[in-house]
């Protein structure tokens, strides 16, 4: 009794509160929230946090924004119909609901103590930064349990100064996107643990699940590593059952995000670009198959359970082409060829690496050293410390940078993974005779972290340039990711003054329909979605139509304002040259009978025309 009773005593005050403050250091969460800290400064210094207070960073956001509104305005579950965009056929969003659960919430009790304005900036700051710290959190605890305390903080130093990764997480960001990423790496990151604890695998499956419900841009992510996992679990059968746990907690979870995102009555109708029948048909099928192996695993050969696999991998991409056969053709299946010849082929986040190049060259050399960075650290972990664990990671580093060669919107998923890896290498070096380990830490950590790559891919940059032709030769101010405009066309003080005008139906190009319905009471014709290819090509068609074309085209659709982007007056030049089209004709200033230039109170880069019907 007098030892329990010593053991329970309380410590002294002194030794309290000297060990207060020493936990607080030492608290994970404090060091992601001071990385986080960092990265808004470094935002507030580059005029990131000022861009928010000035526009919707993406079209994205301000189309998310008008779904979250629609929500909490009374629109049922399961309507996702956006009427303000898409004109004569308004825009069905393939966008989850869950992503405008959290966002409804926030924004419902900000509304309590704020105006509507107030709300959604504070919500624009706040929930990209709440993702980034989950984000970061998840980053370092990985980095921890294979590399200790030292691979955390090294990760949250990469991570911080991940430039082509963080601009998802940029204050004003409220799309999908950093959704999809969080979910999608904490799976990934999951998938080592299971490696030593198989249970973590159903963790695993279900964030990876979360993220296809969310949205499809990280499918083949996700699809491509599962299915070289199942080979390798071929020959090493120790990952036959951390892979089942996945593929059950996987296909559990997809079949709830079915039943929350879409009523009964539409689970049979065929969809290729957001969660269905289809995709979960594969995912259990799968599932079932990878049960199936694990259990008759010890007693089968290599071969059997090898053409097992196969029978399992032909069955679920036999119920897709059963289901859905015009979803092999990918998630823009439904889309015209004409759309995407005069937009999804012009969109960067499709592109690959060589495009990027063309485009961003500055981003494409940042996406290639950093690759090329996360590739030899995990070869040189698993030459250094062999394990089964290291082995995936090796393979989790491949399987998610070769599609980002082809799909540049994937790179934010592999820099994450990548500050991870590299990370962990680096904890490990033990330095030599000569160079201590911390120094050999520090250089390395500061060699290979965006920030020095920037500075060392610019002049690279710059040089190679001159080899480019110069109709393809960039701005390259492209690390944050998609600019909205050089001009502020789609900043507030530009927009908000269509709000004078009686509501109608404005014709602009496609990138400024979010932006006009989310900062307007007008409806906007065209729209970034392929869901609306139709709207894009016909906005499209009207500006490069001939006069007599374009005037029947807007009586059709029952415009009611045209719109274009003009920061300067039309010089003389241009008003002298040749009309062909009516861009030619609105861009050299010539009156029109059937559009009427309106004269905005408040002068901006905007020129707006009424259609005389």
């Amino acid at each position: 009794m007098g030892t329990l009773a010593v053991t329970l005593a309380p410590a002294p005050l002194a030794q309290e509160t000297g060990a207060r403050p020493m936990g607080l250091l030492q608290s994970r969460w404090l060091w992601c929230l001071t990385a986080v800290a960092i990265v808004w400064l470094r935002a507030a210094g580059s005029g990131d946090v000022a861009a928010v207070f000035r526009g919707y960073g993406d079209t994205d956001d301000a189309t998310r924004l008008l779904q979250v509104r629609s929500l909490l305005a009374g629109a049922g579950w399961y309507d996702l119909l956006i009427e303000r965009l898409g004109g004569p056929t308004p825009l069905v969003s393939h966008w989850s609901r869950l992503v405008d659960v959290p966002l409804a919430f926030l924004l419902g009790t900000f509304r309590l103590v704020m105006t509507d304005a107030q709300a959604e900036l504070t919500l624009r700051l706040l929930w990209p930064a709440l993702l980034l710290l989950v984000l970061f959190r998840v980053l370092a605890a990985a980095a921890e349990r294979h590399g200790g305390p030292i691979a955390a903080i090294l990760c949250l130093v990469l991570a911080a100064t991940m430039l082509t990764g963080l601009f998802r997480f940029s204050p004003g960001r409220i799309d999908h996107h950093s959704v999809m990423i969080l979910a999608t790496v904490a799976g990934l990151l999951r998938l080592l643990v299971a490696v030593e604890a198989p249970r973590a695998g159903y963790g695993a499956g279900a964030l990876l699940g979360l993220a296809l419900t969310v949205g499809y841009e990280p499918i083949v992510l996700i699809v491509s590593l599962l299915a070289v996992g199942a080979l390798a679990a071929v020959v090493e059968t120790r990952l036959l059952l951390p892979l089942r746990n996945v593929a059950l907690a996987l296909a559990a979870t997809l079949a709830m995000g079915l039943a929350i995102s879409l009523p009964p009555s539409m689970w049979t109708e065929p969809v290729c670009d957001a969660i269905g029948l289809n995709v979960v048909a594969a995912a259990g099928i799968g599932a079932a198959g990878l049960a199936t192996l694990t259990r008759v695993s010890l007693s089968a050969s290599t071969s059997v359970r090898l053409v097992g696999l196969a029978l399992v991998g032909a069955a679920a991409l036999g119920a897709i082409v059963f289901l859905s056969p015009a979803c092999l053709a990918g998630p823009f299946a439904g889309v015209s060829e004409e759309a995407k010849r005069i937009w999804l082929d012009t969109v960067l986040e499709t592109s690959s690496i060589n495009r990027v190049w063309q485009i961003a060259p500055d981003n494409a050399v940042l996406m290639i050293a950093t690759i090329a960075t996360a590739l030899g650290a995990v070869t040189y972990l698993c030459k250094s410390a062999p394990s089964l664990t290291f082995a995936v990671l090796l393979g989790l580093v491949v399987m998610t940078a070769i599609p980002t060669v082809f799909a540049y919107k994937l790179y934010p998923y592999t820099s994450f993974i990548a500050s991870c890896v590299i990370a962990i290498a680096i904890a490990r070096l033990d330095g030599n005779g000569s160079l201590p380990a911390r120094t050999q830490r520090l250089a390395a950590v500061f060699a290979v972290n965006q920030a020095t790559l920037l500075v060392i891919a610019v002049p690279i940059v710059l040089a190679a340039s001159k080899l480019v032709p110069a109709s393809v030769q960039p701005a390259s101010a492209s690390v944050r990711g998609s600019a909205t405009s050089t001009r502020g066309c789609f900043d507030f003080d530009a927009i908000r003054p269509l709000a004078a005008l009686p509501r109608g139906l404005i014709v602009a190009a496609a990138d400024f329909g979010p932006f006009i319905a989310a900062s307007t009471h007008h409806d906007a014709l065209a729209a970034p979605y392929h869901r609306i290819d139709r709207a894009i090509v016909m906005s499209h068609k009207i500006f490069a139509a001939p006069l007599d074309q374009a005037a029947a085209m807007l009586s059709r659709i029952g415009a009611d304002y045209v719109v274009m982007c003009a920061a300067e007056p039309a010089s003389p030049n241009e008003v002298a040259h040749s009309v062909s089209t009516l861009a030619d004709a609105l861009a050299a200033a010539h009156a029109l009978p059937f559009l009427k230039k309106v004269d905005l109170a408040a002068k901006g880069p905007l020129r707006v025309w009424q259609h005389v019907r």
